[in-house]
């Protein structure tokens, strides 16, 4: 009966129905010398866009009453809702590795999280096991706040700081909540759900940390010039020593090779709105990586 009530309580009003876990973020990364920023954003088709996920779970057994006081309709809803709480991040050892693997600290770690503001703190789902209820600890919340963007400065592998030269690859996934959720015997339940790994991406997203700026005599940094070109939507190089310039997006991806002439105006292809590092390997005096924000 209680399920059966629940399948009729779909269409209230003010709650988004998803269809179970909630989708991962979109991940987009950007380098400052020895740090990475990460920004998390749910598209219009994501089942959390806005972060609203919500998912009913027909499975969870809902009570006529609590402390004697009958439950509403609303609120047996509500009972047995999942709803957003945060992101997790992960480091990936290489670009390899699928997401599959997420429970296996030898090749994927975490790495941060943004989770609600609140009074959950231990998310731990339970498994019965041989009669026994064994937990596994799925998150430790850090109850700061939900954050658009947040800031990574250490490899979670060597327990360093993020080093120049290097790649890192990260993928994020979303997770929901619920204190009511029940698995088998366990009263302890499994309140976690966090974004199906098969619905995340087969590959993380990866950057490498180029230098900001480096030069043998630092006659290519004094010299150089990187412009935006914004009417055209695209980057204007300029420089007294020839060399390569390099166009990478914010996600680490490579966008354009150019041979850059001396003394001679050097234009990227359109490009899109965003910033972009510009590395320019001049021929006799290293490299510089410069930053380039297209409105």
């Amino acid at each position: 009966m209680i399920r059966f009530l629940l399948f009729f309580l779909l269409p209230l009003p003010g709650l988004l129905f998803a269809q179970s876990s909630p989708d991962p973020p979109i991940l987009q990364l950007s380098a400052n010398g020895t740090s990475i920023s990460i920004t998390l954003s749910n598209p219009p088709t994501s089942n959390n866009y806005q972060q609203q996920y919500t998912y009913l779970d027909p499975t969870i057994p809902v009570p006529d009453s609590v402390g004697g006081v009958p439950l509403s309709a609303s609120e047996k809803a509500e009972f047995a809702s999942f709803h957003f709480q945060g992101y997790l991040i992960y480091q990936f050892a290489n670009a390899t590795i699928l997401p599959n693997r997420l429970d296996d600290p030898l090749v994927v770690r975490l790495a941060g999280q943004s989770d609600l503001a609140d009074q959950t703190t231990h998310l731990s789902n339970y498994t019965s096991i041989g009669g026994q209820c064994i937990p596994t600890l799925m998150l430790q919340a850090n109850n700061t706040g939900l954050e658009p963007q947040l800031t990574l400065l250490t490899d979670q592998f060597s327990g360093q700081n993020l080093e120049i030269g290097k790649t890192y690859c990260y993928q994020a996934r979303a997770y929901a909540y619920n204190p009511n959720k029940t698995v088998d015997n366990c009263s302890q339940g499994a309140p976690f759900l966090g974004s199906d790994p098969a619905s995340m991406p087969d590959q993380p997203v990866c950057i490498t940390l180029y230098p900001v700026s480096i030069g043998k005599n630092g006659k290519a940094e004094s010299d150089l010039s990187i412009a935006a070109d914004v009417e055209n939507r695209r980057a204007m190089v300029t420089s007294s020593l020839p060399g390569k310039v390099t166009v990478i997006d914010i996600t680490g991806k490579l966008i354009q090779e150019l041979t850059l002439v001396a003394n001679e105006a050097l234009y990227t292809k359109p490009l899109g709105s965003g910033l972009y590092m510009i590395r320019f390997d001049a021929a006799d005096d290293g490299a510089i990586t410069k930053k380039l924000l297209l409105p």
